[in-house]
């Protein structure tokens, strides 16, 4: 499901179009978002983003 997210996101079709019209309403706008964050964060790794590897501590310390 989330390579056909990305796939129609690469392909310039919106949002919407994914929730609505590829997967009929069962996924909610919040899951592209997080398909599109997630494959950033994959693709540009922490080096590119020195703040996030401190606000996921932050994240874990306020889970424990």
């Amino acid at each position: 499901m989330v390579r056909q997210v990305l796939d129609d996101v690469a392909d310039d079709r919106s949002w919407e179009f994914n929730c609505n019209v590829r997967w009929g309403g069962r996924i909610p706008l919040a899951a592209v978002a997080e398909a599109v964050k997630l494959a950033e964060e994959a693709w540009l790794g922490e080096r590119d983003h020195p703040g996030r590897k401190a606000a996921r501590k932050v994240r874990q310390l306020a889970a424990a």
